[in-house]
């Protein structure tokens, strides 16, 4: 669920403009492009053995140790208390009493030492006096102490590196998920830059399982014959499949009689990528929109009839999406929200066991029973069905972005 809450940016019931969806991605992307750009650092490395080092449990306890001691607790503290409790007592107030009256009361001072009173404050006053002891004292009785250890100085590096750009980056929370996005890579791009069908990742017409199958046909229960990407054009980075008036004979698909020569008013195309893409389970994504009142189809398919992966599906109803299997169109009738005259970006989201379409950021459909299991390619075309007045339209397409896991 990750995934879709970070890729989709839902908000229950509120459709995301487009323009505000596609800059999300857009970030997104940029995002995920840091990330990986950050985490093959040498800087990244350098900080992360640093890391390892200040979460070691030796190093921590012995943090918890510096840090929690009181210096009463320690044992210099412990001595230098008994130090101080020592020189309270009437005999050791004598003895040093005696000790800076007279050198002549050494053999009485001698005697004296030999008392256990005495004798613990001689031994902790010369053990209190020695150069070590006073080093120690005075680090248990800073309250900083830890910040001056060794292990103390390093954690403040380790600190001070956390925040630099990149490293914060990477561990920012908002940023926990990159690292998963990381996994999926491009294995589809298209800006629609090229200016003819050769130039591109495309093909026209239909594919099919052997070479001698017709890949330039239409239908007989259609109303226009196929251009075989002479409707096919990119202006600004649109791709526009265009279905006009324009007669045309083309060989046609009959249920009945096979295929059959045939004369039609209108032609227009279809397209696919079979050559140079195919997918299975992942993320497809399409920025499109259509004009007039036909039908249109930018869907994910194999070589064979069925299955189609519908991604954007336009008739005279409006949108839809779905599969197209043996058991039928399972599908998905869109809302009058989602205008197809107006661009959108239709999305697939590809797992094993599920599969969603999304609007935008808009989950619309889901499936969980049934579903592909092969590789499919893409295919885009527009169509008349008999049913519906013949006109005019376009399919544009300012896009397609597919990504699959490593």
């Amino acid at each position: 669920m990750w995934l879709i809450d970070f890729l989709f940016h839902r908000k229950k019931n509120a459709l995301q403009s487009t323009q505000s969806y596609e800059r999300y991605l857009e970030d997104v992307g940029a995002r995920v492009r840091k990330y990986q750009l950050i985490a093959e650092s040498e800087e990244l490395q350098v900080f992360l053995k640093l890391k390892a080092e200040v979460e070691k449990e030796e190093f921590q306890q012995k943090k918890k140790i510096y840090t929690q001691t009181q210096y009463k607790d320690s044992d210099e503290g412990k001595k230098m208390a008994r130090v101080a409790s020592l020189n309270r007592k009437l005999s050791v107030i004598f003895y040093r009493y005696l000790e800076g009256k007279n050198p002549k009361n050494e053999a009485k001072l001698q005697q004296w030492a030999q008392k256990p009173t005495i004798s613990e404050y001689l031994k902790l006053k010369e053990e209190t006096s020695t150069p070590e002891f006073v080093k120690w004292n005075a680090f248990w009785k800073d309250k900083n102490r830890w910040l001056h250890t060794k292990e103390g100085e390093k954690e403040q590096e380790f600190i001070k590196e956390s925040k630099q750009p990149n490293i914060h980056f990477f561990f920012d929370k908002k940023n926990e998920n990159l690292h998963k996005l990381v996994d999926y890579q491009p294995v589809f791009d298209d800006d629609f830059t090229w200016k003819t069908l050769d130039e591109s990742q495309w093909q026209a017409g239909f594919i099919y399982p052997g070479k001698e199958f017709v890949r330039h046909h239409t239908y007989t229960h259609e109303q226009q014959a196929y251009a075989e990407g002479l409707n096919t054009t990119t202006q600004d980075s649109w791709l526009t499949i265009k279905t006009h008036k324009e007669s045309k004979n083309m060989l046609a698909w009959d249920e009945k009689n096979g295929f059959i020569k045939k004369d039609f008013e209108y032609t227009s195309d279809v397209i696919n990528n079979a050559e140079t893409f195919h997918i299975k389970q992942g993320i497809v994504q399409v920025k499109a929109y259509v004009t007039g009142k036909i039908n249109h189809c930018i869907c994910l398919k194999d070589k064979n009839k069925l299955p189609i992966l519908v991604l954007m599906g336009v008739d005279k109803k409006g949108v839809f999406v779905g599969l197209q299997d043996n058991n039928g169109l399972r599908k998905a009738r869109l809302s009058q929200e989602v205008n197809p005259n107006k661009p959108f970006i239709y999305t697939i989201v590809w797992k094993e066991k599920e599969l969603s379409w999304y609007v935008n950021n808009m989950l619309v459909h889901q499936l969980f029973t049934d579903l592909p299991t092969d590789e499919l390619f893409m295919q885009l075309y527009s169509f008349i069905p008999a049913e519906i007045p013949a006109g005019e339209g376009s399919l544009k397409v300012d896009w397609v972005r597919c990504y699959a896991k490593k």
